[in-house]
Protein backbone atom coordinates (compact mmCIF):
# COMPACT_ATOMS: atom_id res chain seq x y z
CA UNK A 1 0.00 0.00 0.00
CA UNK A 2 1.44 3.37 -0.92
CA UNK A 3 -0.23 6.75 -0.05
CA UNK A 4 0.53 8.13 -3.40
CA UNK A 5 -1.80 5.56 -4.80
CA UNK A 6 0.85 3.26 -5.97
CA UNK A 7 0.28 0.12 -4.47
CA UNK A 8 2.64 -2.06 -3.07
CA UNK A 9 3.33 -5.87 -2.70
CA UNK A 10 3.73 -7.46 0.76
CA UNK A 11 5.70 -10.83 0.79
CA UNK A 12 6.71 -12.28 3.88
CA UNK A 13 9.94 -11.10 5.08
CA UNK A 14 10.75 -13.13 8.22
CA UNK A 15 9.72 -16.32 7.69
CA UNK A 16 7.78 -18.69 4.71
CA UNK A 17 4.55 -18.90 5.85
CA UNK A 18 4.08 -21.97 3.72
CA UNK A 19 0.23 -23.53 3.27
CA UNK A 20 -0.23 -27.05 4.03
CA UNK A 21 -3.28 -28.59 1.83
CA UNK A 22 -6.19 -29.74 3.48
CA UNK A 23 -5.44 -28.14 7.06
CA UNK A 24 -6.75 -25.58 9.40
CA UNK A 25 -4.25 -22.75 9.73
CA UNK A 26 -4.65 -19.33 11.94
CA UNK A 27 -4.27 -16.46 10.43
CA UNK A 28 -4.00 -12.90 12.36
CA UNK A 29 -3.40 -9.98 10.91
CA UNK A 30 -2.19 -6.37 12.29
CA UNK A 31 -2.65 -2.83 10.95
CA UNK A 32 -1.91 0.47 12.09
CA UNK A 33 -2.45 3.47 9.89
CA UNK A 34 0.37 6.44 10.18
CA UNK A 35 0.65 8.79 13.00
CA UNK A 36 -0.53 11.42 10.65
CA UNK A 37 -0.25 11.06 6.58
CA UNK A 38 2.44 10.25 4.57
CA UNK A 39 4.47 9.84 7.34
CA UNK A 40 5.43 6.23 6.10
CA UNK A 41 4.91 4.77 9.57
CA UNK A 42 2.20 2.46 9.30
CA UNK A 43 2.63 -0.67 10.34
CA UNK A 44 1.02 -4.39 8.95
CA UNK A 45 2.37 -7.56 10.54
CA UNK A 46 1.13 -11.29 9.94
CA UNK A 47 1.24 -14.00 11.41
CA UNK A 48 0.60 -18.34 10.32
CA UNK A 49 -0.09 -20.60 13.16
CA UNK A 50 1.25 -18.28 15.55
CA UNK A 51 4.72 -17.61 13.62
CA UNK A 52 5.60 -14.01 12.00
CA UNK A 53 5.44 -14.45 8.68
CA UNK A 54 5.43 -10.51 7.50
CA UNK A 55 6.70 -7.11 9.58
CA UNK A 56 6.18 -3.85 7.39
CA UNK A 57 6.89 -0.63 9.36
CA UNK A 58 7.22 1.57 6.88
CA UNK A 59 3.51 1.53 5.19
CA UNK A 60 2.29 4.65 3.55
CA UNK A 61 -1.77 4.25 3.75
CA UNK A 62 -4.09 6.12 2.00
CA UNK A 63 -5.41 9.71 2.90
CA UNK A 64 -8.90 8.70 4.33
CA UNK A 65 -10.78 8.01 7.28
CA UNK A 66 -9.22 4.34 7.92
CA UNK A 67 -11.04 0.86 7.49
CA UNK A 68 -13.95 0.38 6.08
CA UNK A 69 -14.61 -2.84 4.67
CA UNK A 70 -12.93 -6.46 5.62
CA UNK A 71 -13.06 -9.35 2.87
CA UNK A 72 -11.30 -12.60 2.78
CA UNK A 73 -11.26 -13.27 -1.15
CA UNK A 74 -8.77 -16.01 -1.96
CA UNK A 75 -8.19 -15.60 -6.22
CA UNK A 76 -6.49 -17.43 -8.42
CA UNK A 77 -3.76 -16.46 -10.82
CA UNK A 78 -3.13 -12.74 -11.99
CA UNK A 79 -2.42 -12.28 -15.81
CA UNK A 80 0.55 -15.22 -16.17
CA UNK A 81 -1.45 -17.38 -18.35
CA UNK A 82 -1.43 -19.88 -15.33
CA UNK A 83 -4.65 -22.16 -15.88
CA UNK A 84 -6.42 -23.45 -12.36
CA UNK A 85 -6.16 -28.16 -13.00
CA UNK A 86 -8.54 -28.54 -9.75
CA UNK A 87 -11.10 -27.19 -7.87
CA UNK A 88 -10.21 -25.57 -4.71
CA UNK A 89 -11.94 -25.09 -1.63
CA UNK A 90 -11.24 -22.19 1.16
CA UNK A 91 -13.28 -22.77 4.45
CA UNK A 92 -13.44 -20.18 6.87
CA UNK A 93 -13.91 -20.58 10.72
CA UNK A 94 -15.07 -17.01 12.26
CA UNK A 95 -13.36 -14.13 12.18
CA UNK A 96 -12.64 -11.26 15.33
CA UNK A 97 -12.26 -7.41 14.18
CA UNK A 98 -11.13 -5.16 16.93
CA UNK A 99 -10.33 -1.40 17.43
CA UNK A 100 -8.39 0.33 19.86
Amino acid sequence: MAGDGHAQWLTPNVSSGVVTLGQWHRLEWYLKYESSYGAGDGIIRWWMDGVLVGNYTNVQFPNDDGFVEYQISPTWGGNTGDVKTQTDYYRFDHSYLSKK
